[in-house]
């Protein structure tokens, strides 16, 4: 009896290791499982080639990520809404569960988001002026002189206003900006060097009529999730965005939409 006894306790003992073990397996397969809990609202604006409307399809790089970031979750693919930033940040400002993106990572709004972390693309923000303006800007000081078209909601008119800058015409949008510049209503605009070209191209100039002749600052573009949001939820993104940087696939997208960069970071 002692011997089967010793049996009967070892395979009691083995099995209960072993579910042990099958769930811990478990639990680590399914990580993401809070995420299926959780109805976010992705939102972001025209700003391409990062997130833009292409035959009313979301599309962009920053687009491509959101997405990868949602099949690593393993969670429905994202109804991504394109609005004015301005919508688009006063929601993420006062509800839970927005993805909010491409948001540039400012002093200003370092407490007011869950930043996806490194970020999704770097760039360098400058002054442009019309094509002939010959404007000779050597400091920001210099800058104070000039009217210059700023975005409502940007990280540009939050950064010119804390910098006491009081010359700013505000637009809905960068194409108003542009515009407005174009049409000699404003000096300056305060624009990424990415979206310059972009900005030209789209509204029937050469990026040649728009001339960079200040830069302003370098400035990183980031995922960003409301407050309000669980904790949970936020580190499952923040996981499943780090994974997708391990696996390459991050790199692949980057690559996709900017061939001639080196690389995101």
């Amino acid at each position: 009896m002692g011997y089967v006894s010793t049996i009967r306790k070892i395979t009691f003992l083995s099995m209960g290791i072993l579910f042990i073990f099958l769930t811990a397996c478990d639990g680590e397969q399914n990580t993401y499982k809070h995420s299926l809990k959780t109805k976010f609202q992705y939102l972001s604006e025209e700003y391409a080639p990062l997130n833009y409307l292409k035959n009313g399809k979301p599309e962009g790089m920053a687009v491509d990520v959101i997405e990868a970031i949602a099949e690593e979750l393993e969670i429905p693919a994202p109804d991504i809404k394109i609005q004015l930033w301005s919508e688009t940040y006063e929601t993420a400002l006062s509800e839970p569960n927005v993805i909010i993106f491409s948001i540039t990572r400012t002093p200003q709004r370092e407490d007011k988001f869950y930043w996806l972390s490194p970020s999704v693309m770097r760039f360098e923000e400058f002054f442009y002026e019309k094509r002939g303006s010959e404007i000779q800007i050597n400091s920001m000081d210099d800058a104070k002189k000039y009217t210059i078209g700023v975005t409502e909601g940007y990280y540009s008119y939050d950064n010119l206003k804390a910098l006491d800058f009081k010359n700013l015409k505000v637009y809905k949008t960068q194409e108003g900006a542009v515009y407005a510049l174009m049409n000699g209503e404003i000096d300056l605009i305060d624009c990424a060097e990415f979206r310059a070209e972009f900005l030209a191209k789209k509204l029937g100039y050469s990026i040649s009529d728009i001339l960079p002749v200040f830069k302003v600052a370098d400035r990183r573009l980031y995922i960003a999730i409301s407050k309000g949001t669980s904790q949970k939820a936020v580190k499952e993104w923040k996981k499943a965005f780090k994974e997708i940087r391990l696996n390459k696939t991050y790199y692949k997208i980057y690559k996709k939409w900017f061939m001639s960069h080196s690389g995101g970071q």
